[in-house]
């Protein structure tokens, strides 16, 4: 479920990266909904990072840019087609910061990244700090604004779950 790219520059400090939702992704919603577009097609998308040049360059850190190829086209790293995810890959992130002996972990993240920052931030103990620009907060809202038609790619069909993820961030203080 954890992957990524991994950038090792032997530092104790890991930089962990939550992608922003991608305008090609964005704009490809209807067709992936409709058959149109494969997996394939969705999972090259994936491969632009967009803070991959910051990492290139400053070598300070360690970096890990998370992939987020869940529902077909992404999950704002939580959800996967009607199913909270979020604790598997918290275990198997916690596995992948222990396994590198990481002592500083910074989750960073803008929009759909931020929320996984967020997110991530607030469950993970071994995350130390935060960086999270302009996070959706009620993800729920956000998805019924950007493509109501194919809304049941990230919730199939299910209004309770749709309202739970909503409220993602009521749950996440109390996990």
């Amino acid at each position: 479920m954890l992957h990524g790219k991994h950038f090792q520059n032997g530092s104790k400090t890991l930089v962990i990266v939550f992608q922003n939702a991608a305008k090609p992704l964005n704009e490809a919603i209807p067709a992936i909904f409709n058959n149109k577009c494969d997996q394939k097609q969705v999972a090259e998308m994936h491969e632009r990072y967009t803070w991959i040049k910051f990492a290139e360059r400053v070598k300070e850190a360690d970096y890990l840019f998370i992939k987020d190829h869940f529902s077909s086209v992404y999950g704002w790293y939580f959800i996967d087609s009607g199913t909270f995810i979020y604790e598997q890959l918290n275990t198997e992130l916690t596995a992948f910061i222990k396994s590198h002996g990481y002592q500083k972990v910074i989750a960073f993240g803008s929009s759909k990244g931020g929320t996984g920052a967020l997110l991530y931030g607030l469950i993970n103990p071994l995350i130390t700090h935060v960086f999270s620009l302009v996070p959706q907060i009620h993800v729920a809202d956000f998805i019924n604004t950007l493509c109501p038609d194919e809304k049941r790619l990230f919730f199939a069909d299910n209004t309770a779950f749709e309202e739970q993820v909503n409220q993602i961030f009521l749950f996440a203080s109390v996990i």
